[in-house]
């Protein structure tokens, strides 16, 4: 299980995802980024500790997987605004095998899969519109299939 401010290294990105007492201005979820630095802050009682901890094996495993990088060396912003991503944050009712997050990859489409009662709207909104951000503008990039993934 993760503890608060357990960072956890994955290729040349630190993933920390961690639980805060809270955020400026109300918020649930900000996710912050810096080269090399990917930290998502959480409010408690926003998301189940189950659910945060297999959202992060999930984000770690992605990146371990070389699945998504980060990219620094950005396209022009006309460029990136033009990108359509599709990145949702879905709350469901039900998840193979106990699980309480899951989600669904194709190319240019992320979904997160949250069982209810793990989430928040707000948490669910506030994640799913700043994934969209970072993903539209060019702070993250798909590798689809990861490098070692066969492509069929």
């Amino acid at each position: 299980m993760h503890q608060k401010g357990q960072k956890v290294a994955t290729e040349s990105t630190v993933v920390v995802f961690e639980t805060v007492d809270q955020l400026p201005g109300g918020r649930a979820v900000l996710i912050l980024e810096a080269p090399g630095d990917n930290t998502w802050k959480i409010v408690k009682g926003h998301m189940t500790q189950q659910a945060l901890t297999e959202m992060s094996d999930l984000v770690r495993w992605l990146i371990a997987k070389g699945r998504w990088v980060q990219n620094w060396e950005r396209p022009p912003a006309a460029e990136a605004d033009s990108a359509t991503f599709t990145v949702e944050v879905r709350i469901v009712d039900e998840l193979p095998d106990g699980k309480t997050v899951d989600m669904r990859e194709a190319p240019g489409d992320f979904v997160w899969l949250i069982l209810e009662g793990n989430m928040t709207e707000q948490a669910r909104e506030e994640m799913e519109a700043q994934m969209r951000f970072l993903t539209n503008h060019g702070h993250w990039k798909q590798v689809f299939p990861g490098p070692d993934e066969p492509s069929s």
